[in-house]
């Protein structure tokens, strides 16, 4: 589990996923919600190079990632799926991978 992310990949996943509250106080004192935000110092730990972009928005992220493929690339979106909403600090907002997708088709 260390290898993609460890523990606070797992957290942001329930986090996103609506299964935990950002309001929940952890054993560091501080609230989920503000623990994760140091979640890209810690994936980033991992990559063997410097091929990488910081995206604190999934939309945009999404968007440039489509941008900027070419032919014959392939391009993996994981994480939210088909889910019609993103939940951040307890507000369901809409948001769907799907959709952005659909619009560059």
């Amino acid at each position: 589990m260390w290898e993609a992310g460890g523990v606070p990949m797992l957290l942001k996943t329930l986090y996103d996923g609506g299964f935990i509250h950002g309001d929940c106080m952890t054993v560091t004192g501080k609230k989920i919600s503000e623990n994760l935000k140091d979640i890209n110092s810690d994936i980033i730990k991992g990559l063997k190079n410097n091929k990488y972009k910081i995206f604190s928005d999934r939309a945009i992220a999404l968007r440039e990632a489509i941008n900027e493929i070419s032919t014959g690339d392939l391009l993996i979106v994981l994480g939210k799926g088909r889910e019609e909403f993103q939940e951040i600090e307890g507000n369901k907002i809409p948001y769907s991978d799907l959709e952005i997708i659909k619009s560059f088709l």
